[in-house]
């Protein structure tokens, strides 16, 4: 089953992309493997047992906030399919160059999941508008903290200026988790070192 999905998500993935010069979406997806459903539940949990003192920060996730990258890799050999899950609350700026956006997003459980399914970046060029960007932010924004007033001030403590619109961005030094799928259907959970 778990292959047959694979196949799926890689031929809608596929022919979106035969379409380069189309503008790309976002799309929502329903997030039904079963093996990542658990390793998002497992690093949620995670999360919700991490204090400030863990984190030398408040942490969104507490609170409700915050959202997990999944990043898709394949692999040959016994290890079938690999998923990279990272906790984030970082927030995406529709004029950052650099921002790279997810192909899906879906839900686990309420949580707010990307997916990157990185085998195509490296052959593939997305044109994405920047309508589907700014609708984008838009919900993922609802994830995140809301927005609010700060004075900013100097070593004089005289005002510099004010944001109406200030946020806090979330980064997390926490490089999530890595979860292997072996051929025999048997899942390992791997802290990630950076290694995936």
């Amino acid at each position: 089953m778990l292959k047959y999905t694979l196949v799926l998500i890689l031929f809608i993935t596929s022919f979106s992309y035969a379409q380069q010069m189309q503008p790309f979406h976002i799309n929502q997806v329903a997030i039904i493997d079963s093996n990542l459903i658990k390793g998002i539940n497992y690093s949620l949990s995670a999360q919700k047992t991490k204090t400030s003192v863990d984190t030398n920060t408040e942490n969104p996730f507490d609170k409700g906030f915050g959202y997990f990258e999944v990043r898709v890799k394949e692999f040959k050999g016994d290890t079938v399919l690999g998923y990279n899950i990272t906790p984030s609350a970082f927030i995406f700026k529709k004029n950052n160059p650099k921002q790279i956006y997810p192909d899906y997003y879906g839900y686990v459980n309420g949580q707010l999941v990307l997916i990157y399914n990185e085998p195509l970046y490296r052959s593939v060029q997305r044109n994405l508008t920047d309508k589907e960007k700014g609708r984008f932010i838009k919900m993922l924004d609802k994830h995140l903290e809301k927005p609010q007033k700060a004075t900013f001030y100097d070593s004089d403590h005289r005002k510099v200026f004010t944001d109406k619109n200030y946020r806090v961005d979330y980064f997390s030094f926490d490089a999530g988790i890595n979860l292997y799928v072996l051929k025999n259907g048997s899942t390992v959970i791997v802290k990630d070192k950076g290694q995936f």
